[in-house]
């Protein structure tokens, strides 16, 4: 084979496999994210509509941190969601009792409450009708 046809063949693939390599590298060995970063991930996900994904980005948080405020509220959030009015009231009910003055989660309480009497309220008329 020429040395010509190494030089236009071979190497650049040696190159692009070897920085190939090293970008992988790079990504299987990034630093653990930290919990803001989790956070903010998890809103990103959310807002797209992935809420299971975000859900189970705020519970590792809760792992290590059952106290975080922020990731009690977002899972709440996700939870009512994803049709779990129960779980979300029970992590607003901790993040409040952790953050008392806070008017983001109250008023997300709030919103939740009313949501889950007007449903209850719905079904028990679909239930008189029947």
């Amino acid at each position: 084979m020429s040395d010509k046809l190494i030089k236009v063949i071979y190497l650049p693939g040696i190159l692009l496999l070897i920085s190939s390599c090293f970008l992988s590298y790079g990504c299987a060995h990034k630093a653990n994210r930290t919990d803001e970063d989790m956070l903010k991930y998890g809103i990103k996900l959310a807002k797209a509509d992935y809420w299971h994904e975000a859900a189970f980005h705020w519970r590792r948080i809760l792992d290590k941190d059952p106290d975080n405020v922020a990731a009690l509220n977002n899972l709440a959030i996700a939870a009512e969601s994803e049709g779990y009015p129960r779980e979300a009231y029970a992590a607003l009910k901790k993040a409040l009792s952790l953050r008392p003055d806070s008017r983001e989660i109250k008023k997300n309480l709030i919103a939740l409450e009313k949501r889950f009497r007007s449903e209850t309220a719905s079904e028990k008329e679909k239930t008189n009708e029947e």
